[in-house]
C-alpha cells in the first residue's frame, strides 16, 4: 500500500542543508571554507580557536591534516586530484561532522558527509549538463513482508508521464551497507547519469528504482521478500512499466551487489540483467553465490542478457571477483568483467553504473556481454 509520495527533484539529487558541527572544547567551529583551484587542488579552511587537531577525512586520499596559523585558523591543501565528485568530513579533535557551509551532503547510517566537485575540461557522466532532465520521486509504503514503513526513490526519464502507450523497462538499483535509499541519487548521481546517457543515446530510457536495502531490527522478513512481494508490485501498479522479464534489471554496490546476485540469480524468471559492483559475496570467489548458474551454464546463457561483475583494482574484493570471472569463463557463461582503477568507493561505483546502464534493454546486450 502506497502511503505517501513526493517529488524530490527535477534533474537534481536530494540533499539537505547541514547544521553546524561542534568544535573542540565545547565551542563551535565558527566558519568553514573550501576552494577548488584551476589545478584541481582543494583548500580547506576552518576557524576553530580551541582545537588541538583538525583533519579532513575523505575518499580522495589519506586524511588531510590542517595547520593552525597561530590564531585559530586551520588550513590545508590537497595534491592535484582527478576530476570527480568526492566526499569529506571535518574532524576536530576526533569528532567528525559535515561542513556547515556546504549544502551538498550525503547522508547515511554512519552520519553526514559533505560533497565537493572537482571540475575537469570535459564533464563526467555524473556532472549535470544542459540536457532534458528526468524526475526523482520519493515514496513511503507499508511493507507487509517487513512490517515496517519503507521509503524508495524512483527516477523517471525525460518525457515520462502518468499516461501514454509506452511501457518502460526498470532497473532496481541497490545501495551499500552504510548507505540508505537516497545515496544512489545524492552521491551516486544515478539520475544525472541516466539523463546524460539517454541524451547521448548511450542508454535506453528507463525507470530506476532505488530502495532501502536495510532490514529493520526485529523483522522476521528479509530484503528479497520486500523487493519481490511489496516493492515490485508497487512499482508496477503506480508506474507505466513493462512487466516482461526482458525489461527488468537488478544491480547494486557492495551489500547491494550481494543482494542483486542473491535475488537476481535465484529469480531469472523475473530478471534478465544482473549486475554486481564490488560485492562482498564474491570475496572468496563466489562459488556459493554463483552455484545456481554454474550448475547449468546453458540455461544461464539463455536467460541472462547481461551479467556484469565490476570491482576496483585497489578494492580488497578484487581477488575474489577475479576468481569469479575465471570460474564463469571456464564454465562458458557469458558475462562482463570490469576491473576499474580505484578502491571500494563511489568513484568506481559510478563508473560501474555508467557501463552497466549502457548495456541494458538493448537487443544486442546478449552478444555484447562478453569478457574484457
Amino acid at each position: 500500500m502506497l502511503l505517501f509520495s513526493c517529488l524530490l527533484a527535477s534533474g537534481r539529487g536530494a540533499g539537505a542543508q547541514q547544521g553546524p558541527g561542534a568544535g573542540a572544547g565545547g565551542g563551535p567551529a565558527r566558519s568553514t571554507a573550501r576552494q577548488v583551484s584551476d589545478d584541481h587542488r582543494i583548500t580547506f579552511r576552518l576557524r576553530a580557536p580551541n582545537a588541538k587537531e583538525v583533519r579532513i577525512a575523505n575518499d580522495f586520499g589519506e586524511p588531510l591534516v590542517l595547520t593552525n596559523n597561530g590564531s585559530g585558523l586551520w588550513a590545508g591543501t590537497t595534491k592535484p586530484l582527478e576530476p570527480d565528485l568526492y566526499w569529506y568530513v571535518i574532524q576536530v579533535d576526533g569528532e567528525g561532522f559535515g561542513d556547515p557551509a556546504n549544502p551538498l551532503v550525503k547522508t547515511g547510517v554512519r552520519g553526514a558527509e559533505s560533497l565537493v566537485y572537482v571540475q575537469g575540461t570535459q564533464p563526467l557522466p555524473w556532472f549535470e549538463r544542459d540536457v532534458p532532465h528526468g524526475v526523482l520521486h520519493e515514496h513511503f509504503y507499508k511493507s507487509a513482508s517487513l512490517g515496517a514503513l519503507r521509503n524508495v526513490l524512483i527516477y523517471t526519464p525525460p518525457g515520462y508521464g502518468p499516461s501514454g502507450p509506452t511501457r518502460y523497462p526498470v532497473l532496481y538499483l541497490l545501495h551499500g551497507m552504510g548507505d540508505d535509499a537516497r545515496n544512489w541519487s545524492m552521491v551516486g548521481r544515478a539520475h544525472v547519469i541516466l539523463d546524460n546517457l539517454v541524451a547521448e543515446k548511450k542508454a535506453a530510457p528507463m525507470i530506476v528504482v532505488m530502495p532501502d536495502g536495510l532490514v529493520p531490527r526485529g523483522s522476521s522478513g528479509n530484503f528479497g521478500q520486500d523487493l519481490l512481494n511489496d516493492l515490485i508490485p508497487l512499482v508496477e501498479r503506480e508506474y507505466r512499466v513493462s512487466t516482461a522479464r526482458e525489461s527488468r534489471a537488478i544491480a547494486g554496490l557492495s551489500m547491494g551487489g550481494g543482494q542483486a546476485l542473491s535475488v537476481g540469480l535465484r529469480h531469472l524468471e523475473l530478471f534478465a540483467y544482473v549486475g554486481s559492483f564490488s560485492s562482498g559475496s564474491l570475496r572468496s570467489g563466489g562459488a556459493e553465490t554463483l552455484a545456481g548458474i554454474l550448475n547449468d551454464p546453458l540455461k544461464a546463457n539463455q536467460q541472462l542478457r547481461t551479467f556484469y561483475l565490476g570491482c576496483g583494482l585497489q578494492d580488497d574484493r578484487i581477488a575474489g571477483t577475479r576468481r569469479a570471472d575465471e570460474t564463469l569463463t571456464q564454465k562458458g557463461i557469458k558475462h562482463v568483467y570490469a576491473a576499474l582503477p580505484g578502491g571500494h568507493q563511489w568513484v568506481v561505483f559510478r563508473r560501474n553504473l555508467v557501463e552497466f546502464a549502457s548495456l541494458l534493454f538493448r537487443e544486442e546486450s546478449a552478444q555484447s556481454a562478453t569478457n574484457r
